[in-house]
C-alpha cells in the first residue's frame, strides 16, 4: 500500500535514486531485494538525456535514473536517494503550495507539456516529483506496472 501524507492528501508511489551505472544498480537491487525491472527507457531532453528504469514491484516503486555530468541528475559524487514521487489532484495548486513553502521548481515539466514537476527542498537537499493524478494510466502503460495508487 502506498504511504499517505494525510496533511496534504498525497500518495507516495515512487522513490527515485540517481546512479552512475544503471545495469549495476539494477543487478545489486535485484540480488538484495528480489526486484525485477521494466525496460530501460531513454528519458529527459536532447540537452539532458537520461536513462531510466522502474522496478515492477511496488508501490513504492524504485526508479533508477542515470544522468549526465553537470545536470540535475549528476551523481558523479556517488549514487544517492534523490526524490519522492507523489500524486496530486491539482498540479497547479500543489506547485503553488510548494513554492510558497520555499520549494522552487527545478525541472518544469509543465513547460514541456507534461503534468509533472520537480521541486527542491533546499534545507534537506531532497526533491519532490509531483505528478498530476490524471497521468496514472499513462504511467501504468509507459512502465508496464499495475498499482500506481
Amino acid at each position: 500500500m502506498a504511504s499517505k501524507n494525510e496533511a496534504h492528501g498525497v500518495g507516495f508511489w515512487q522513490v527515485g535514486l540517481l546512479v552512475p551505472d544503471l545495469e549495476s544498480a539494477m543487478d545489486e537491487l535485484s540480488r538484495a531485494l528480489g526486484l525485477t525491472w521494466s525496460a530501460i527507457m531513454p528519458y529527459g531532453t536532447a540537452e539532458v538525456p537520461l536513462r531510466v528504469v522502474m522496478s515492477t514491484q511496488g508501490p513504492p516503486y524504485f526508479e533508477l535514473v542515470e544522468g549526465p555530468a553537470g545536470s540535475a541528475w549528476d551523481c558523479s559524487a556517488g549514487p544517492r536517494l534523490d526524490h519522492l514521487g507523489y500524486w496530486t489532484e491539482n498540479i497547479n495548486r500543489e506547485r503553488s503550495r510548494l513554492e510558497s513553502e520555499g520549494a522552487p521548481v527545478v525541472m518544469d515539466g509543465q513547460a514541456r507539456g507534461k503534468l509533472v514537476n520537480y521541486h527542491a527542498l533546499p534545507l534537506s537537499g531532497f526533491r519532490l516529483e509531483i505528478f498530476d493524478a490524471s497521468r496514472k494510466d499513462e504511467i501504468r502503460t509507459d512502465w508496464n506496472i499495475e498499482d500506481v495508487r
